[in-house]
């Protein structure tokens, strides 16, 4: 048993918003590989039964404490069945890639039951008719809660269900449906009389921990904070990386969100995107990243709306987890970056998205996340957890805008990675939306691909093929500009 964090919790407190904090990956497989070629629902499942045994946070669920007196606990579910997370999708014929998004826009807007561990998946077959995808090729989806993953947990996931060599599962040691043999996941659940007794001095050892964190966090956010007001004089609608608190209006910011979200992506060579780094100097994967994105919202709103006289901005996750975080399954800050829609020329787009995003790596709100993350995770319950609450509802009523979208870089596993046999050919992510960020974007990678996937709400576009071909359209204008 093991208690969340108050910046695991958050993720769900902030569920008082309606935001809903579940993000989920998209693996595809080429089954040639396997043994016999082929691969079959019971082999994935066989597989995956295999790798949940490896991962604690795959067979925790949730029990609340009575009152809302403290923060939840994760305990092993003693009814654990692998078939009640993990279901098989066949697409009809042609099974073409407009198919496979609609399913994966359904799987994604579906709620994960809180009765048992807060994860689902669907391996998807009858994938046939996808350009640069092998032909009876299968896929894998999977939902996760946030509060159960962030990048660095999720990648622990990926290594535990995927082997380094096509070869087929080998029979589970025990079934799924068993309690666990490790002493600690065997207790029964505590009663909630035990929980609401703990909540006490619990939250009193969070205000201790937290209070000492906060005197040892004193030095550093002093200096930062001094630092700060020096870099920020002179410009007084803006903070030290300038940024404005009230962001100009975009068709991807609508006032109301339907509640309904679309997903698209596509999938780059990696190679060809590394070699866009050569254009500008000092430029990395996630620049190029920022810029092709950059391009493609402004073809887009060319195309549809105006295109504001000024950068927009996009919130960019990034892991903080320190060499002793390694139990805490999310340890995660984001910051903010500029996306340069308002610059046609491309060459001069990445250099500045070089020059924002370093900006943003080394910015206050960066070099001051690890010393506040000690304070955050300790901050007691009852202080904490209804102003996550408050901040959420006043947020989602709220007509500002926060940012114009969200870019998340997962770095995949940088060697072929196989599961039950079949090669991974290609590794999507879905972000969802919040408030008025009505549109984000995952970059995930394998160690072939690259892939940007779009989520966005329908009423920024019920049809996200306009937006795809401007995403291409930008991706091939720095394609040509390597020749």
């Amino acid at each position: 048993m093991r208690q969340l964090n108050s910046i695991e919790h958050m993720f769900i407190d902030m569920e008082a918003g309606n935001f809903s904090l579940d993000v989920s990956s998209l693996h595809f497989y080429d089954p040639s590989t396997a043994p016999r070629g082929k691969v079959t629902f019971a082999q994935v499942f066989k597989r995956f039964e295999q790798g949940v045994a490896k991962v604690p946070v795959l067979r925790r669920k949730l029990i609340e404490v009575p009152l809302g007196a403290d923060h939840p606990y994760w305990v092993d579910d003693p009814h654990f069945d692998l078939g009640n997370h993990l279901e098989h999708i066949e697409l009809t014929n042609p099974g073409d890639w407009d198919q496979l998004m609609d399913t994966v826009s359904e799987l994604f807007s579906r709620s994960i039951p809180r009765d048992r561990p807060l994860w689902f998946g669907a391996v998807i077959t009858g994938i046939d008719a996808v350009d640069g995808l092998p032909e009876n090729g299968y896929a894998l989806f999977l939902k996760m809660h946030h509060a159960a993953i962030d990048g660095a947990s999720g990648r622990a996931i990926q290594e535990a269900i995927h082997d380094l060599q096509p070869r087929a599962p080998r029979r589970a040691r025990s079934s799924t449906k068993e309690k666990t043999d490790n002493a600690d996941e065997s207790v029964s659940s505590p009663s909630r009389l035990s929980l609401l007794a703990r909540a006490y001095p619990s939250n009193l050892g969070k205000a201790v921990r937290s209070s000492a964190a906060m005197i040892r966090a004193v030095p550093a956010l002093s200096k930062e904070f001094l630092s700060q007001r020096g870099e920020s004089d002179g410009d007084e609608g803006a903070g030290a990386s300038g940024f404005r608190i009230s962001l100009p209006e975009t068709v991807f910011n609508p006032p109301k969100n339907t509640g309904e979200v679309r997903i698209d992506g596509r999938i780059f060579p990696l190679a060809d995107v590394k070699a866009m780094r050569l254009l500008v100097p000092g430029a990395t994967l996630n620049d190029v990243v920022f810029a092709i994105i950059a391009g493609a919202m402004r073809r887009y709103m060319e195309a549809f709306a105006e295109v504001p006289d000024e950068p927009l901005t996009s919130g960019m996750p990034m892991d903080v987890r320190g060499e002793d975080d390694g139990d805490a399954t999310v340890m995660v800050t984001a910051v903010l970056s500029k996306l340069f829609t308002d610059v046609e020329d491309p060459v001069e787009r990445l250099a500045l998205s070089r020059d924002s995003n370093r900006a943003g790596k080394d910015s206050p709100a960066i070099r001051s996340a690890r010393p506040m993350m000690s304070v955050l995770e300790n901050a007691p319950h009852l202080l904490m957890s209804p102003l996550i609450k408050a901040v959420a509802w006043l947020g989602e009523r709220s007509k500002l805008i926060a940012m114009h979208s969200l870019i998340t870089n997962v770095p995949g596993i940088p060697v072929p990675i196989y599961l039950a046999g079949g090669r991974m050919v290609g590794l999507m992510g879905v972000v969802p939306v919040a408030g008025r960020t009505a549109l984000t974007h995952a970059v995930f990678s394998t160690p072939d691909t690259l892939s940007i996937t779009a989520t966005c709400d329908k009423a920024v576009m019920d049809d996200t093929e306009a937006y795809m071909d401007c995403l291409e359209a930008s991706f091939d204008e720095y394609l040509e500009l390597l020749d």
